[in-house]
């Protein structure tokens, strides 16, 4: 059940990536990662709901470890390799009230890939699954 909400998930993603990256997509082929890999694992997923074997699992693992990879490269090109701004940014979020909307890529938008490559990795864990027959 979670491999198919992680799928619900990951499409989500597809459908609002598209629309964010709508204009980096012209400029940047790199914009492109995000939406290809969570079509793709969506796609994995909702294949993972019908064929949940211990194959299956180990493609899983290495699918949902890839998207903690995804995400954190996603910080990396967000921030323009500046790591600093998103702490400065989060920080200031929480401490200043009369903050504006920081202009660019949301900062860390990106670790969402990092959140449900760790759920779907647990997902996909030998000691989390029944024992095959």
């Amino acid at each position: 059940m979670l491999i198919l909400i992680l799928a619900g998930m990951y499409l989500g993603l597809v459908l609002d990536i598209r629309v964010e990256h709508v204009d980096a997509v012209h400029n940047h082929r790199i914009a492109w990662v995000p939406i290809l890999f969570s079509a793709v694992t969506a796609l994995f997923c909702l294949v993972a709901v019908v064929i949940w074997n211990r194959t299956c699992r180990r493609i899983a693992l290495l699918l949902f470890l890839s998207s903690g990879v995804v995400g954190v490269l996603g910080v990396f090109q967000h921030t323009h390799g500046k790591l600093r701004r998103l702490v400065n940014t989060s920080v200031k979020a929480w401490t200043d009230p009369d903050m504006g909307l920081p202009d660019g890529p949301p900062l860390d938008a990106p670790l969402a890939f990092v959140g449900l490559g760790a759920i779907g990795s647990l997902a996909s864990l030998d000691r989390f699954n029944e024992e095959e027959s």
